[in-house]
């Protein structure tokens, strides 16, 4: 059986993922603090001393520092997408899109609220905020592994691997641990023959996102190769 019949496309959603990591959020909720001068932060107070808080207490703790922090400075950019990113992060996308868009009505070419605006309404099932964002989140960073794997979705969704391979190895030599794109390389690869290189980046996958969307679609490809 070829690996083409045997493992055929699939779907791919389009998504924009800007994922600053948990400690960057925090020291960049810090700094906005900080940036607003209203002393509601003691100096020497950094997201290094905060690894064994929980990830709730610390959310609430930085929002109201935060909205502290507007209220001296309405138009502190910075808190307003760190706040953004933490309302995005704790699952309230409703409340995420409202703070994105404050954001973007004072600075519209904000990457952080752009990622969390169109992320939140496609949470939301806003499919035409959605793709607004995008669409300008990819037209200010267009070198992003997220707006580069986005463009290959695009030809992954026609069934134009051809078109897709280009476009998803310029996004793992941005970023080499970019979990989709080693899925999608890999099942590129695997449906062009390549049985050698599609085992090796899928093992790359699993070992970047053991518990990803695809793990389960890797693990038991890798066991035929």
């Amino acid at each position: 059986m070829s690996p083409g019949s045997q493992f055929g496309h699939h779907t791919t959603k389009v998504i924009v993922e800007v994922d600053l990591g948990r400690n960057q959020i925090l020291s960049h909720s810090v700094f906005a603090i900080e940036k607003s001068h209203t002393g509601v932060v003691t100096r020497g107070f950094n997201a290094q001393d905060l690894h064994l808080s929980s990830p709730l207490s610390v959310s609430q703790i930085f929002s109201r520092k935060l909205e502290e922090a507007l209220v001296a400075v309405p138009d502190l950019i910075e808190a307003l997408e760190a706040i953004a990113n933490i309302d995005y992060d704790t699952g309230d996308n409703e409340l995420a899109l409202a703070t994105a868009r404050r954001c973007l009505e004072l600075d519209d070419e904000s990457l952080r609220c752009l990622a969390v605006a169109a992320n939140a309404a496609s949470s939301l099932g806003d499919t035409e905020a959605q793709a607004a964002y995008l669409a300008t989140y990819q037209e200010l960073n267009p070198d992003d592994p997220a707006t580069v794997f986005n463009q290959a979705v695009v030809f992954l969704n026609k069934m134009d691997d051809e078109g897709a391979r280009p476009l998803l190895e310029q996004c793992l030599s941005v970023d080499p641990e970019f979990a989709k794109c080693l899925f999608e390389y890999g099942m590129v690869l695997l449906r062009s023959g390549d049985l050698e290189g599609a085992k090796a980046q899928l093992e790359k996958y699993l070992a970047v996102a053991p518990d990803g969307p695809d793990t389960t679609a890797a693990a038991e490809t890798v066991k035929y190769l």
